[in-house]
């Protein structure tokens, strides 16, 4: 099927993103960028994103869009920058970071893109869920759940970390109506943990 020819408005935006890949490009010019550009590294770049990212949040909740889109440039300013850094080391480019992206988006809406026919949001959510858990090669086992328990403890602020486990925990039946039901879980699970350490290998 032959690409339907870009609108006004799309031919603009990816204007205006090259104008920006562009610009970052000649920030880190080897010979006539800036001295900053040229210093940073992923690593060196990490406070920025946090920083941004959460500058976007309160834009959000404010109400202000022209603040909102102020700060969403800034926060996209941080990936074409991240790409920049990788496309002079030899690893990736923006190019990897968006075609990735869509890749992911069509095969994770195949309600959309594919044959599947839905519009029921929970029949969507577990779908999302299905095909994500096959991309990282994950099964429906919930012993699984320690390692992504673990990613988000690494990656997230502690109070959102909290809520995501709580989530996941409580789609794979970790969830009661009343406290009492979680008492009686915890008591179970600390007793099996007496039994492992009076009868058990250590690693167990």
């Amino acid at each position: 099927m032959p690409m339907a020819t870009p609108s006004p408005h799309r031919t603009a935006i990816l204007n205006a993103l090259d104008r920006l890949v562009s610009v970052v490009a000649d920030l880190r010019h080897p010979e006539t960028g800036c001295p900053w550009d040229l210093q940073q590294t992923h690593k060196t770049l990490v406070p920025y994103v946090i920083e941004e990212a959460y500058e976007v949040i309160d834009a959000i909740q404010s109400g202000d869009t022209d603040h909102m889109a102020e700060e969403l440039g800034d926060l996209l300013l941080q990936i074409v920058l991240h790409s920049q850094v990788a496309h002079d080391e030899g690893t990736f480019d923006l190019q990897v970071v968006a075609n990735g992206i869509a890749d992911k988006l069509i095969r994770r809406h195949p309600h959309v893109f594919g044959d599947a026919q839905t519009d029921d949001l929970e029949q969507i959510h577990r779908t999302w869920d299905q095909i994500k858990a096959a991309e990282k090669g994950e099964t429906g086992d919930p012993h699984r759940l320690s390692p992504k328990f673990r990613k988000y403890s690494r990656t997230l602020p502690p109070l959102m970390a909290a809520t995501k486990i709580s989530q996941k925990a409580a789609k794979a039946g970790f969830e009661w109506d009343s406290v009492d039901g979680v008492w009686e879980k915890f008591h179970e699970e600390l007793e099996e943990f007496r039994e492992a350490i009076a009868h058990e290998p250590h690693a167990h």
